[in-house]
Order: C-alpha cells, then structure tokens, then sequence
C-alpha cells in the first residue's frame, strides 16, 4: 500500500505528462510511470527530504523529478502529493 497520496490536481498533472510522453513513445511512459511511483514511494518514506516553498504557499514542500518538480504537504507524516510541474513552469502562477 502506498504510503502517499495524490490529490485531484496532482492525478490530473501525471494523465497529462502520461499522454504527452506516450503521444511519441508508449514504453518511455510506462517506464516515467514506474519511475514515478518508486520516486513517490521514496518521497513517502523520507517526507522531510525536499525543501520547503513557504514562500508559494505555507508548508508547501517540494523535490524535483527529472524535469518536473514535485510539491507535496506532510500531514501527520503522510505525503500529500499536489502538484507535479514541469521545472520550467511557473509554480506561483499554478497556486494562486
């Protein structure tokens, strides 16, 4: 089981990155996806690991995932994953 979660937003981010990546090659999706979910298995055992982005939004963490950035909020030390952007978005633009 999961020690993490994905809220709404952050479900809706990973289909879009799935379709793109797979729009040019299928297997290059299937293996992000692995990856993914090993990266966010590890995230969930080491909720502290990432920097804080106080800054966008109170106890909004985040850590970075190839090109994407990861941001996540640790609730009674489970990982809530809300976001998963690519790096060269702007991330104050995607939570105002």
């Amino acid at each position: 089981m999961p020690n993490y979660s994905l809220s709404k937003e952050a479900r809706r981010d990973i289909d879009e990155i799935l379709v793109f990546i797979a729009a040019d090659n299928i297997d290059a999706a299937v293996q992000f996806n692995d990856s993914l979910e090993e990266f966010l298995e590890m995230l969930g055992d080491n909720p502290l690991t990432g920097r804080a982005r106080d800054d966008v939004q109170e106890g909004l963490r985040y850590f970075p995932f190839g090109s994407y950035l990861v941001f996540y909020r640790v609730w009674a030390g489970k990982v809530t994953v809300v976001r998963v952007l690519h790096s060269a978005r702007e991330v104050g633009e995607q939570f105002s």
